[in-house]
């Protein structure tokens, strides 16, 4: 889900499913758009522009009343309705664009919201990425800190702020479970289709399940998405968090763990220690954080079976592949990208 005026190439992305044919070929179009946002408002809306569509949703930008929005239209309410409550805990430190009308559209829905400005974080070469890094850690300590008393559960939360599971490590173990109910069922199916591939996926499971004990029963916010065009920056600070589709209960380390399982794939920042800059910025907080490393490595492991079951719906091998190395105890953060 795109805000900047900057149009990139998506890099960490799912484009085919299989099972339900190319989403993409569900979602509107610009000429869709004009006609749905004059309808909507009137003759006076102006600068209608597609900024960039993704798996499950497409996102244009256009000016009303003086003002610039967002419109974007997408397969799931639930991602729309999730972006919403998020955006209560919004504040200068946290900044979340807020959601105004959601409601159907076609064979999907549109949602429109204020618009926020900024470059990508994978976007920044090493030196821009070196000067935003603090911010970025300091952004997630705040989310540590938001209040969740008006929500219950573990895992992937609903519309309502609610997670299934009794616990996170419950949360954490539901990986290898392929449900009906999610969007990307059928990924089992496809990961049997190729024998190698299924004891690859059972292997790294029985490891990751001896790990999972480690892991607290916190309950913070997770963005779970930091790296996928959802996170805009200016010089030295973060401008906007968007996209919470994905947004988990448990524990905060759970970010971290995805920055660093997803590090090595941009390689322009290779000669950053990412590792050694996160355990600077927790040292100088003073935490005493136990099992800091086992916890990290437990997540990435975890982050990496996940990421191979969606290849496997996707049926992109190449990707699995690349996730797999990164999910047999390996540490995501020293991985080469293939």
């Amino acid at each position: 889900m795109l805000y900047s005026n900057e149009h990139c190439e998506r890099i960490i992305v799912a484009i085919a499913a299989p099972q339900k044919g190319n989403m993409q070929e569900y979602l509107i179009e610009l000429p869709g758009a004009e006609a749905f946002l004059r309808e909507h408002f009137g003759a006076d809306v102006q600068h209608i522009q597609e900024l960039g569509r993704g798996e499950w949703s497409v996102a244009f930008a256009y000016r009303f009343a003086g003002h610039e929005y967002v419109a974007r239209f997408g397969l799931f309410e639930e991602d729309f309705m999730k972006d919403r409550i998020a955006a209560t805990y919004t504040s200068e430190r946290v900044p979340i664009p807020q959601i105004g009308e959601i409601g159907p559209y076609k064979n999907g829905f549109f949602a429109l919201s204020e618009r926020a400005y900024g470059n990508f974080l994978e976007k920044l070469d090493e030196d821009a990425m070196r000067a935003v890094l603090p911010n970025l850690l300091a952004t997630l300590d705040v989310i540590k800190e938001i209040e969740l008393s008006d929500t219950r559960g573990f895992g992937l939360w609903d519309a309502k702020g609610v997670a299934p599971h009794a616990s996170w490590q419950e949360a954490l173990l539901e990986v290898v479970n392929d449900r009906p109910e999610k969007r990307t069922h059928g990924w089992r199916k496809s990961l049997e289709e190729v024998p190698g591939n299924l004891a690859v996926f059972e292997q790294a499971a029985a490891l990751f399940a001896t790990k999972v004990p480690l892991c607290p029963n916190e309950r913070h916010l997770i963005h779970n998405d930091l790296l996928n065009r959802n996170v805009l920056v200016d010089t030295h600070r973060v401008t906007a968090l968007l996209d919470w589709g994905d947004s988990r209960y448990g524990d905060y380390l759970y970010d971290i763990a995805h920055v660093l399982y997803w590090w090595p794939w941009f390689t322009q920042w290779r000669t950053i220690d990412i590792l050694g800059e996160i355990e600077q910025h927790y040292q100088t907080k003073q935490l005493d954080l136990q099992d800091f490393h086992a916890r990290l490595q437990c997540y990435q492991m975890h982050i990496g079976l996940d990421s191979m079951a969606y290849q496997c719906y996707t049926k992109r091998w190449n990707n699995f592949e690349w996730s797999a190395k990164g999910t047999h105890g390996n540490k995501g953060y020293r991985r080469e990208r293939m």
